[in-house]
């Protein structure tokens, strides 16, 4: 799995410890095994899990000193990573799904074009397209298309 989007690293990291700690509530998890379960190189996994812990949505995070670096040894999901994977809303607006923004990209150029494309008046095509791009803004329906297409696709 090849993941470059710091969101998509992040809500990947707090999805798997999630999983983790159902599995095993008391254990950390080690960096390495994190690397290696996501499919990221440990450089680009460090600064994201720092960015996770800072927000606290992981804890226990050990540091080890490596010259005078430092480095995150092992995490574990927090409580406030479990309240925020267990709101899907939530989740998907502090970390969004990037295949799902794409499809709802998608869906809204192409009500964009069926209306440029309709043989309705001019007059009320703008009108059309002028609601579908304040839709398109709106947060809480992007939410709810989101919701939607989670529901639909599957997609978790």
């Amino acid at each position: 799995m090849s993941m470059s989007q710091p969101i998509e690293i992040r809500r990947n990291v707090i999805k798997f410890l999630y999983e983790f700690f159902k599995e095993k509530p008391f254990n950390y998890m080690k960096i390495g095994e994190l690397c290696s379960k996501l499919g990221v190189e440990e450089k680009d996994l460090q600064w994201n899990l720092e960015y996770l812990a800072q927000n606290g949505y992981i804890v226990g995070s050990m540091h080890k000193v490596l010259g005078s670096a430092h480095y995150i040894e092992k995490v574990k999901i927090s409580s406030s990573g479990i309240d925020l994977i267990e709101d899907p809303s939530e989740f998907n607006r502090t970390f969004p799904d990037i295949q799902i923004n794409v499809m709802i990209e998608k869906i809204l150029i192409n009500l964009q074009q069926e209306i440029e494309n309709s043989s309705i008046p001019d007059e009320e095509k703008k009108t059309l397209l002028s609601e579908v791009k304040k839709l398109s803004e709106h947060p809480i329906v992007s939410n709810i298309l989101s919701s939607l297409l989670l529901k639909i696709t599957g997609i978790s």
